[in-house]
């Protein structure tokens, strides 16, 4: 979804060729297969030594003496990025791009699926604060 909308506004700009910079390994490797099927320039410039937003926000390099950085992000992330960077001296243009919303209903076959799985794997902590609110239904 980022990725989606990081291309969109790249496109209205004209395509400059930009730094990418991820907080997990996970983000680089779809960067690195999109641009594998894609003529756009697009360089995964930074990830961290360790996939938090402190750490992103910590050791992300400037360049030169103003360094804005476009910073897509879910609605309901964290403000530690942008407020991080924004100490740096950074000029940090947030964009939410999109929202994480809880299922509503789950078929009832499904759920019972869910509940007896051995092994439940998550994306986000969203994702897991969810699941346990779906639980106690």
């Amino acid at each position: 979804m980022i990725l989606l909308a990081l291309f969109v506004v790249l496109r209205a700009a004209g395509m400059p060729h930009v730094k990418i910079g991820v907080v997990g390994t996970g983000t680089a490797s779809i960067f690195k297969e999109a641009m594998q099927s894609s003529k756009e320039l697009l360089d995964v410039a930074f990830a961290p030594s360790k996939a938090t937003g402190k750490v992103s926000a910590t050791k992300l390099p400037k360049i030169g003496n103003k360094t804005t950085v476009l910073y897509p992000a879910s609605e309901k992330a964290s403000n530690e990025i942008e407020e991080g960077l924004s100490k740096r001296g950074f000029e940090v243009i947030r964009m939410n791009t999109y929202t994480m919303v809880p299922v509503q209903n789950v078929d009832e076959m499904v759920l019972k699926q869910e509940l007896a799985s051995p092994v439940v794997t998550v994306a986000s902590p969203s994702a897991i604060r969810n699941w346990r609110r779906k639980d106690k239904m």
